[in-house]
């Protein structure tokens, strides 16, 4: 469908072009309009598709829409947690568009939340699986019963032989259990029902069914509903792994999809050598004919495929036997992030669903004012400029397509800083318009022709547009290296419009120009003006503006670094990214009328709640426990004190982040009067992204374990977590992050 699709928008731009180069004989213009006919159809198609699905296309990002929270714990305690979140984005998200946050939890920062925003339940089950991968990969040969008749002895004598060795390096094979799913590719068949293991092979290498729990020493009878396969692998001197891979991708063979990679020098060198040494042999069981060896490709200490070798392979290769083209990218994105630096539980502690951290009101009008603004502007234009507004209104119209079937492409999310970039991206197409069009009207009332007028006035304004665009692209560019993944989401907006924007004014709008006047529809150029001809000597008034310039941009600066330095309230400057902050989720008796009631009751009862994030949670068994819109989730940042202010003050992290909680439940008890479920107040520490900053503490005789069942509701003067002495353990489907 997708291909005969592309091939109708070849034919119709092909098609168009041809026409409208021979009827006005325009031969050089040929691809001028076949690219701005295709860019228009492919912008349509992307707009019509989503529609036609409901908008399910579209994705929306967590202050948008919402999505999903999981919480996961850093089983490795010796490696940072900020390490790994580090590691976590470069898999999940490294270009930043898909607005994934991560960020670390907890008072030891042992935790890590992954906020995924508008997925459904099958792209939250691979994001799970991408997390939990560990990345390793290697290259190992399959064991066969020729060239490594001894292993299989010893293995046949007793396993001890082969397995029990100070460290694998030291052993000569080990056993590699069968990816759950890839058992077809060794010719091996279990039957689901029944748990049967069949077609074990014939000899090329050694198969066994052992326990789930993967214990290779071990002769206990595995579970026949869930058997394990292994096969023998070899230990070599080489060591191709995962460490070497210097690219992976996606790629297909035989209309199967397939993960194509290439090695650096030292892994082509290592690959080279291994391979070379274990090409097809004659087989000394049979007069004619060769005997392969199988290269076992294993991920996370899973065998996912063992190819023939047939040749000597260096610097290149790929995995088959994957069965989706979501399976191939997930070990496309691993692959390419590298192996993490520490290890994370298997499955998520907690996993929960959220709204949009924006409330409603707030993004409808954000999107009502973005709508009647773009109208506004194309209208002032066609009023202004007449034809020449036309063109412009053509040039946003072909801006806000491209960038909408980016996005969509992409699979990109809409977030408001991404929005703001795109608004900012219309006033740049805007503003070049205005220049191109001001220096046509200066060439037509010098007397020149329309034709001489159109091209003299793109050429004299192409200049300052370039110029304009590549100092803004430079901005977007850093802001995309150095800047979290909101502020990437941004960058990207902005760099993929000032590209669209520069396409759909030089290239679209010119020909639309020169079309107009080779056809004859454009014989005078007509504009309004507002004002008369000025003569104002700008440069005189030189000193005097930079002087008032310079005061202006000296105050602000001052202002800026009085407010982050606490000199005014930083909380109203400096938000969650930078100061971190408190994460309290609370459960009330009765459902509340949504988030932006919340904030404005907790505002009313405390007025320094000004930048308080609420937002509606939803654990699995809220709908089946009657729970919905009762569990919210509130954010408020942490003002930081320096160390000398909290020394005069007498105050240290612990002391700062009890009071900061007194404070929040005094607020509660206020805003919410008896409303507050006992022990359902969880107060956790959220990690700040400037790495200068460190959380608060809090401190540990502030517990908030969860109940196992719905408690009665508190006293309006005890909001607070409940005692140490009378915890209630939590429930399995409701596993809380560690508390505060």
């Amino acid at each position: 469908m997708v291909i005969a699709v592309l091939l109708a928008m070849v034919a119709i731009s092909a098609g168009t072009s041809i026409a409208l180069t021979r009827r006005w004989n325009m031969p050089t213009y040929y691809w001028r309009f076949f690219w701005s006919m295709f860019a228009f159809l492919f912008g349509v198609v992307v707009l019509c598709h989503s529609a036609s699905v409901n908008w399910t296309n579209v994705k929306k990002g967590i202050d948008l829409n919402g999505g999903t929270i999981l919480h996961y714990k850093n089983m490795t305690s010796d490696v940072d947690s900020g390490e790994l979140a580090e590691a976590l984005k470069k898999r999940i998200d490294p270009d930043g568009i898909a607005n994934v946050t991560i960020r670390t939890l907890g008072v030891n920062k042992d935790q890590i939340e992954i906020i995924v925003p508008d997925t459904d339940e099958a792209q939250v089950d691979m994001l799970k699986k991408r997390i939990s991968k560990i990345g390793t990969l290697e290259f190992r040969i399959l064991a066969n019963n020729i060239d490594n008749k001894d292993c299989f002895d010893a293995v046949q004598e007793g396993q001890d032989k082969v397995f029990l060795t100070s460290s694998k390096e030291e052993a000569d094979a080990w056993f590699v259990p069968i990816a759950v799913g890839s058992e077809e590719n060794f010719g091996v068949h279990v039957d689901k029902e029944t748990g049967v293991v069949s077609g074990m092979g014939s000899g090329y290498h050694f198969t066994r069914a052992i326990a789930n729990n993967f214990d290779t020493a071990s002769n206990k009878a595995f579970d026949p509903k869930k058997p394990v396969v292994e096969v023998l692998v070899v230990n070599d001197r080489y060591n191709v792994e995962g460490k070497y891979l210097a690219d992976a991708r996606a790629g297909f063979d035989n209309a199967k999809p397939i993960v194509q990679f290439s090695f650096n020098a030292q892994g082509a060198s290592r690959m080279s050598h291994l391979t070379s040494e274990n090409l097809p042999v004659k087989d000394p069981g049979q007069e004619s004919g060769r005997r392969s060896r199988q290269l076992g490709i294993i991920l996370d200490n899973q065998i996912i495929s063992a190819p023939n070798i047939q040749s000597q392979i260096a610097g290149n290769g790929q995995i088959t036997g994957i069965d989706s083209q979501e399976e191939v990218d997930m070990i496309v994105s691993v692959l390419k992030a590298g192996r993490l630096p520490a290890t994370l539980s298997t499955e998520p502690i907690s996993e929960m669903s959220t709204g949009a951290q924006l409330g409603a009101d707030t993004i409808e009008r954000a999107q009502y004012a973005m709508l009647v603004s773009i109208l506004l502007v194309m209208a002032l234009m066609v009023y202004y400029y007449r034809f020449s507004g036309i063109v412009s209104v053509i040039s946003l119209i072909l801006l806000v397509l491209l960038t909408f079937a980016f996005m969509v492409s992409f699979n990109a999310a809409f977030t408001l800083p991404g929005l703001a970039g795109f608004v900012l991206t219309i006033g740049m197409v805007v503003d070049a318009n205005i220049l191109i069009y001001e220096r046509i009207r200066e060439e037509t009332e010098a007397g020149n022709g329309v034709a001489v007028a159109v091209r003299t006035g793109f050429d004299k304004a192409f200049s300052a547009i370039v110029d304009s665009n590549i100092t803004t692209a430079l901005v977007g560019v850093i802001l995309y290296t150095i800047g979290t993944q909101e502020i990437r989401g941004f960058a990207i907006i902005l760099l993929v419009g000032i590209a669209i924007s520069m396409f759909s004014i030089i290239y679209v709008g010119r020909g639309i120009f020169d079309l107009a006047v080779r056809s004859g529809m454009l014989r005078e150029i007509r504009m309004r003006r507002i004002l008369p001809k000025t003569s104002i000597p700008f440069m005189s008034y030189a000193k005097k503006t930079l002087m008032i310039a310079a005061v202006c941009v000296v105050a602000c600066v001052l202002l800026v670094v009085a407010r982050t330095n606490g000199v005014a309230k930083a909380s109203s400057l400096l938000d969650i990214d930078f100061l971190g902050g408190l994460n309290v989720q609370v459960l009330f008796t009765e459902a509340q009328e949504g988030e932006d009631a919340v904030r404005e009751k907790l505002q009313a009862a405390n007025e320094d709640f000004t930048d308080v994030v609420v937002t509606d949670v939803t654990l699995k068994t809220d709908e089946e426990n009657k729970l919905l819109k009762r569990r919210y989730s509130i954010i408020t940042p942490t003002p930081k004190k320096d160390a000398a202010e909290a020394a005069a003050e007498g105050e240290d992290d612990v002391n700062e982040s009890s009071k900061q909680i007194a404070e929040f439940k005094a607020a509660l008890t206020e805003a919410f009067p008896g409303q507050i479920m006992t022990r359902k107040v969880e107060f956790e520490i959220l990690t700040d992204a400037a790495p200068a900053a460190e959380p608060a503490p809090v401190p540990a005789a502030e517990p908030a374990p969860a109940p196992a069942a719905e408690p009665a509701p508190a006293p309006a003067a005890e909001p607070a977590p409940a005692p140490a002495a009378e915890p209630a353990p939590a429930p399995a489907a409701e596993p809380a992050p560690a508390p505060a």
